[in-house]
C-alpha cells in the first residue's frame, strides 16, 4: 500500500545552505535532482520504500528561466515537500517526526500540511 503526504514551508536560504543543513542534521542524505517538470528539486530515499522531495514551486509554473531560488538573498520563498510511503511497515509519525525536525533546525517558517500534489 502506497502513502503521500505534503506540506508547505517558507525558508529564507539558498538551495545549496538548505541542501547543507538538510545533510548536517542527518540521519537522510540529500541530493538535487533535475526534472523537465520540477526543474531542480531536493531528494532524499531514507530507504527503499521512502521517497522525500522538496520543490520550489514558483521554479515550475511556467516562468522561463527560474532556477531554484527565484529571489533576493535572504528573502522568504515558499517551498513544497512530499513525502510518499510505499510499504505499511513503515509509520509515517516516525518520518514526519525526523524530517519535520529538520526543517525545524534548519528555520523554516509557516510550516503546514496541504493536500498532496503529484
Amino acid at each position: 500500500m502506497s502513502s503521500v503526504w505534503a506540506y508547505e514551508f517558507r525558508s529564507n536560504k539558498s538551495r545549496d545552505d538548505l541542501l547543507a543543513l538538510l545533510n548536517a542534521g542527518g540521519p537522510w542524505t540529500w541530493q538535487i535532482r533535475d526534472s523537465d517538470r520540477w526543474r531542480d528539486y531536493m531528494q532524499s530515499r531514507p530507504s527503499a520504500a521512502v521517497r522525500v522531495r522538496i520543490h520550489n514551486p514558483a521554479a515550475h509554473i511556467g516562468r522561463a528561466g527560474h532556477t531554484w531560488t527565484p529571489h533576493e538573498l535572504g528573502e522568504w520563498v515558499e517551498y513544497t515537500a512530499r513525502l510518499e510511503v510505499e510499504s505499511d511497515s513503515i509509520e509515517r509519525s516516525a518520518l514526519d517526526e525526523i524530517f519535520l525536525g529538520l526543517l525545524r533546525r534548519a528555520g523554516v517558517r509557516d510550516l503546514r500540511e496541504i493536500e498532496s500534489y503529484a
